[in-house]
């Protein structure tokens, strides 16, 4: 079994994580690039949330959000 990391998510995380929210909300449509990357960069400095990612074999196994 694949140690787990528990870390803050970067902004290089995006793809993967919605990857996992798409597996969760399949009939949810896709989101446009450029639309995601700006609301994904506002919530990762926004101080009011802070974005948790799990990684295991180097892919994004899970993610929560922290509220302040």
């Amino acid at each position: 079994m694949a140690d787990v990391v528990i870390r803050a998510a970067g902004r290089h995380d995006l793809p993967e994580v919605l990857t996992l929210y798409r597996h969760l909300h399949l009939q949810d449509p896709e989101l446009e690039t450029e639309a995601a990357e700006r609301v994904w960069s506002t919530l990762l400095v926004s101080g009011f949330t802070t974005v948790i990612v799990a990684e295991a074999a180097r892919q994004l196994v899970s993610s929560c959000t922290l509220d302040r």
